[in-house]
């Protein structure tokens, strides 16, 4: 059997509010693949701009700054 940990990948703008989640819960260990279409909660295309990942897996947090070029 797979072991689970826990995982949050979320985006952020550069503001520091929460524009998305791609996924917030137990996950089988192991490697994923996520994509943003970049829009936010409420399915609206966000602004061109800087935004940030986080990604939280257990007790690792990593967070990359990213561009989204429409």
């Amino acid at each position: 059997t797979m072991s689970k940990s826990y995982l949050s990948v979320r985006i952020f703008d550069v503001n520091g509010r929460m524009v998305k989640t791609l996924y917030n819960q137990d996950i089988d260990v192991g490697f994923h693949r996520f994509k943003w279409d970049g829009r936010d909660f409420d399915g609206r295309l966000l602004p061109t701009g800087v935004y940030f990942l986080n990604v939280q897996s257990g007790s690792n947090f990593n967070t990359q700054k990213m561009i989204l070029i429409k």
